[in-house]
């Protein structure tokens, strides 16, 4: 299954609307799943059919925000 970048975009703009504590949580899954992982069915339930690359979008998008908030300081 493929996904559209407004999908990435829209599950980014969720994670960095989080707590940075939480934020930092949501991310290093993230970052797992990314790497072909399931953590604990996360994966197999909430994104099925998720390819590694719509995770990896979605990373660069999160660091990308980031930046912006830091730069916004």
């Amino acid at each position: 299954m493929s996904f559209t970048p407004e999908e990435a975009i829209k599950h980014a703009q969720k994670v960095l609307k989080l707590k940075k504590r939480l934020r930092k949580s949501i991310i290093w899954e993230i970052k797992e799943m990314a790497d072909g992982s399931d953590l604990n069915g996360i994966r197999k339930k909430y994104y099925p059919g998720k390819p590694n690359r719509y995770f990896e979008s979605v990373l660069y998008l999160i660091e990308k925000g980031e930046k912006n908030e830091e730069n916004k300081r």
